[in-house]
This record gives structure tokens, sequence and C-alpha cells, in this order.
């Protein structure tokens, strides 16, 4: 298991640099982070694939950046480090799906 960094505001800012490469894939259509991924405007159905790997980038550093508030205050020391790893697959297999079906209805 990955160890969280001794400082909190390096947490928040690895889990914002996580952020930043999920807004570029999914926002603006930086799909060369991932390679071999066709930019959204192709009409391949990869745009679909980088859609939702961009989501749980999303998720993923909001979930850092989380973690990164939880240890500022204290909180993460309650909670055990087995359950940090499980609390991150939850949220990424719980959110990341509902994103892409939300940009999909609009």
């Amino acid at each position: 298991m990955a160890q969280i960094p001794a400082s909190p505001l390096t947490t928040a800012l690895v889990g914002a640099g996580v952020l930043l490469v999920g807004y570029l894939i999914k926002y603006r259509g930086w799909t060369s982070l991932i390679a071999g991924v066709a930019p959204f405007d192709s009409g391949e159905p990869r745009p679909v694939f980088a859609s939702y790997a961009a989501n749980v980038t999303l998720v993923a550093g909001g979930f850092v950046v989380c973690l990164g508030v939880a240890q500022a205050l204290g909180v993460l020391a309650l909670v055990p480090s087995w359950l940090r790893g499980l609390l991150l697959l939850a949220a990424v297999v719980t959110v990341a799906p509902r994103l892409s079906v939300r940009a999909t209805e609009a």
C-alpha cells in the first residue's frame, strides 16, 4: 500500500495535481495524456474510454485532496491504513461510472 506523505499540504498538492490531469483530459480534451487515445471529436468509441479514465482520475484526485484535509484535521489517524485503500476503491467504483452516465444524459 502506498504511504501518505508526512505533510498534509503535500498530500493536498498531490491530489490537486491528479485533479488537474483529470480536468485536462475530461474538459480540455487533452487525450494525449492517455497513451493511444484519439481526440474526443474523432467519432470513435475511444473517447468514451478517455471520458471514463478522466472520471476515475477526477475521483482519485478528489479523494487524495480529502485525505490531505483529513490529515490536516487529524481525523486520518483514526482510520486504519488498510481501510484507506478500500475507501478509494469504493469511491472510484461508485462515483466514476455515475459521472459518465450524467454526462451522456445531459
